[in-house]
């Protein structure tokens, strides 16, 4: 299960704590469609890329 862990590490990497990134994951996002991180993240086999971007845009502050 390397691709759940490796969402996991670059979720807490994003938002610092494992708390705040757990709860990242598990609630429902405008950018995933109402769907969570999480749910999108195991459509696509745990393929860190799924959800990337957003992190990404996170990280950096950028709203769209």
């Amino acid at each position: 299960m390397a691709g759940y862990q490796q969402i996991i590490a670059r979720a807490v990497e994003t938002f610092g704590d494992e708390l705040t990134a757990s709860r990242w994951l598990s609630l429902p996002s405008v950018d995933f469609g109402g769907h969570t991180p999480l749910e999108i993240a195991q459509r696509n086999a745990y393929d860190l890329q799924s959800i990337e971007p957003v992190l990404t845009r996170i990280e950096h502050g950028i709203n769209l």
